[in-house]
């Protein structure tokens, strides 16, 4: 059995084209030193992670499409272009930063998926700002005769003495009452799906079917839109940010490469 030796670095065995290249390049990280300068010390602690590593560690797992930094340290034992790009040379560990969960966790845990749309009504109201949306369908699955659109709201009085109260509820029901859930949002919810009459709302429409649903899809398909990693609110917006930045990064070094 014959060895062979190889004397060889990292930068040999990236390929000159390979989009990371591109990247490194294009994309100039330096400011985030200055950014997050006041949350390292020089003198306390012990050496901290390169904060321009931690950020390309992000943007790897969004422009790649891998959903936790476990992932990307498994990428890192057999990807020599990761390895490089994020300054783990051949004979060290690709450690992760700590900085995403592994378990996708939803994103809205404090409110109901229903209430936060509704308040994105209000808001975009009060903010002055003009939007179309598009109305879901509704499933009701009641055996009763009255069906959900058939009531509206009264906060002063209930249904105990109301002539309808037969055709209201199902014979089988043994809990002689019915649940309707009513937002406080729901009158600006109603004027803006009104909208959807209007010659304006169909323009909309088309240019979201041109413009907007294939970036949605390919944000799903590769850049970590399926799932969202962290709870919150914020880590949500954060995580929606990253996957678009990601997307538009792929883009620019394509239309300038």
């Amino acid at each position: 059995m014959q060895l062979k030796y190889y004397i060889v670095t990292i930068e040999d065995l990236v390929p000159g084209e390979h989009f990371l290249r591109e990247l490194e390049a294009a994309l100039d990280l330096s400011f985030v030193y200055e950014e997050r300068a006041h949350v390292y010390s020089r003198r306390y602690g012990r050496p901290p992670i390169d904060p321009v590593v931690i950020v390309k560690y992000l943007l790897v797992g969004y422009l790649y499409g891998i959903p936790s930094e476990r992932q990307i340290e498994q990428r890192c034992a057999d990807s020599s272009a990761f390895r490089w790009y994020l300054g783990i040379d051949l004979d060290e560990r690709g450690t992760s930063t700590g900085s995403q969960h592994d378990q996708p966790a939803a994103a809205a845990e404090a409110h109901g998926s229903e209430s936060v749309s509704p308040l994105a009504h209000r808001v975009l109201e009060e903010q002055g700002i003009t939007f179309f949306v598009r109305p879901q369908a509704a499933h009701d699955r009641t055996n009763a005769e009255l069906k959900r659109d058939a009531f509206s709201c009264d906060t002063e009085q209930d249904c105990r003495s109301c002539p309808l109260r037969e055709k209201c509820l199902s014979e089988n029901d043994r809990r002689g009452a019915r649940k309707l859930e009513h937002s406080c949002f729901a009158p600006e919810r109603q004027r803006h799906l009104a909208h959807r009459y209007d010659a304006d709302y169909r323009d909309a429409l088309k240019k979201r079917q041109i413009w907007c649903e294939g970036t949605f899809a390919t944000q799903m398909w590769g850049h970590n839109l399926t799932r969202i990693l962290r709870r919150g609110l914020e880590a949500a917006e954060d995580h929606c940010l990253l996957s678009a930045t990601a997307l538009n990064l792929k883009r620019m070094i394509k239309w300038f490469g």
